[in-house]
């Protein structure tokens, strides 16, 4: 979800109650009954999918590793460009290395370093910050936040209209 919503659902899971869907899907909701939202009185409700939660781990996993294979390649690339003694510039590399981390959250847990001599690329080092990655999956992943100003809903119903509006859009 995006950054501004991310205060809203940074409750921990223990404090979600179990929703059973009509198709008999198991999934947990916490409820937030008169919240204001934007300057609308509504309800909130945040829904944890463990389905959507290894869906979304199996993708971020996926982008990382793509992301690495691309950065070896861009390392390759720049020691052949030194032994061709025609340096890419530090500029051309970071908006290259910026561009391949900028799917999802990678950037939130990626940090690279650059060797630069006379403003021409030497070395490029980077890293992936596993605590952090933790930190996301464990606090954003498998997380949908629905917010109605219908009052009346109870946390199920709440979920289960969400997905057919979303089965009517597709």
């Amino acid at each position: 979800p995006a950054g501004w919503v991310r205060p809203l659902y940074q409750v921990s899971l223990k404090a979600y109650q179990p929703l059973t869907l009509p198709d008999g899907r198991r999934i947990k909701g916490y409820g937030q009954p008169n919240t204001r939202l934007g300057g609308i009185l509504g309800q909130l409700l945040v829904s944890f999918s463990p389905r959507l939660y290894r869906s979304q781990v199996r993708t971020l996993d996926l982008l990382q590793r793509k992301a690495h294979q691309q950065l070896l390649q861009l390392h390759a690339s720049i020691q052949q460009a030194l032994e061709r003694k025609r340096p890419r510039t530090e500029k051309a590399v970071r908006q290259e290395v910026t561009q391949m981390v900028r799917l999802d959250r990678l950037k939130d847990f990626f940090s690279f370093t650059l060797r630069v001599d006379q403003g021409k690329e030497q070395a490029l080092r980077w890293q992936w910050d596993r605590s952090t990655k933790r930190q996301i999956k464990r606090h954003d992943l498998g997380k949908t936040v629905l917010f109605t100003d219908r009052q009346e809903l109870e946390p199920r119903r709440m979920v289960i209209a969400y997905r057919s509006q979303a089965k009517v859009e597709e």
